[in-house]
């Protein structure tokens, strides 16, 4: 599997907010090693293809669909299955590659 996100996010624990993506470096890991190893619950797509993880212990992975037409990414974030790939690309899209 590979997920790559180029739109922003954050991680949260409960309603408290653990990192983003506009953190230093330390605080990114630091953030990012309460959710190494937790098993999903559930994933949610909302109508404006922003996209929430959510992880044991009431961790959560939030991704905001923020990239437009002008970005430098093709794409807001995607997904590969080994099969399939999922692309929200910045026109407001799914784009699905694979058999």
């Amino acid at each position: 599997y590979s997920f790559m996100i180029h739109c922003s996010w954050r991680i949260c624990d409960t309603d408290k907010i653990i990192t983003s993506w506009k953190e230093s470096t330390s605080l990114l890991k630091k953030g990012a090693s309460k959710i190494e190893n937790l098993k999903i619950s559930s994933v949610n797509i909302s109508e404006s293809l922003d996209l929430v993880i959510k992880l044991e212990k009431g961790f959560s992975l939030q991704v905001f669909c923020d990239e437009g037409i002008n970005s430098d990414f093709d794409c807001n974030w995607f997904f590969r299955d080994g099969r399939k790939y999922y692309s929200i690309n910045n026109n407001g899209n799914i784009d699905i590659e694979g058999s």
